[in-house]
């Protein structure tokens, strides 16, 4: 009764949020290998890891596993979910790309499937540099997805028509993830610091200044705060240059 032991008690641990005993304890189901706890101790482990402690790379493991052991199809199709997602948070996009291809691909893959793979598909071809399919692929995200993955592929068309020296069509975007993903406070953050930017390629220092400093000092993001403050100063410097 070893399995039943660890796998009750590491359930009983994640519902009273003790994460380390929870960990431990699942930990030693999934390492057993096969037994009727087997992929609920791998799943809960893989979400434990992911959603609570941030840590992708064991998050990662265990989806993957739980992908390629699992016999109930649902469990099969949450590993996959779990596997890209995982990639896609360590920024692994080429891995992710064909895990997400695969997903998309699933008879019982959702809208949120469908967007996650099109904004890694986009991730990917940005780091390869092909700016235009990477915007083709955002684009596509736009009519299907409101929530964090839409509003961050809205913040990466934004950046691709900025890149592409588009300012007009990059501001009306950045205002987008403003107005319609404003729950997203990461999302919206960075699009306020992408309009100092365009201000800033338009030479336009007094509004790139006031945007910069608005967001350093009023941003509840530590990273991007310090951002902002970075950028306001630089600016001081080029419009003094």
């Amino acid at each position: 009764y070893r399995s039943d032991a660890h796998f009750y008690l590491g359930i009983s641990a994640v519902r009273t949020k003790e994460l380390d005993k929870a960990d431990k304890a699942l930990t030693v189901v999934h390492d057993e290998g096969k037994s009727r706890h087997y992929e609920a101790a791998t799943l809960e482990l893989a979400r434990l890891c992911y959603l609570e402690q941030k840590e992708y790379s064991r998050s990662k493991r265990y989806f993957e596993a739980l992908y390629l052991n699992a016999l109930k199809e649902e469990n099969k199709l949450e590993g996959l979910r779990g596997l890209v997602r995982s990639y896609f948070q360590l920024k692994d996009y080429t891995a992710a790309n064909q895990a997400a291809a695969d997903l998309a691909a699933q008879k019982g893959s959702s809208t949120d499937d469908k967007s996650v793979a099109l904004l890694v598909l986009g991730k990917s071809l940005q780091v390869a540099g092909d700016t235009a399919g990477a915007m083709n692929a955002f684009k596509q995200i736009l009519p299907i997805n409101k929530s964090s993955w839409g509003a961050e592929a809205r913040y990466e068309l934004a950046l691709g028509y900025l890149t592409k020296n588009n300012l007009a069509q990059a501001e009306k975007t950045a205002m987008l993830v403003i107005r319609e993903t404003g729950s997203y406070e990461w999302w919206v953050t960075k699009s306020y610091i992408l309009l100092g930017d365009i201000f800033l390629r338009q030479k336009d220092w007094f509004n790139a200044k006031a945007t910069y400093l608005s967001v350093s000092e009023n941003a509840t993001i530590p990273e991007l705060k310090e951002e902002a403050r970075l950028k306001y100063e630089r600016a001081l410097d080029m419009e003094k240059k």
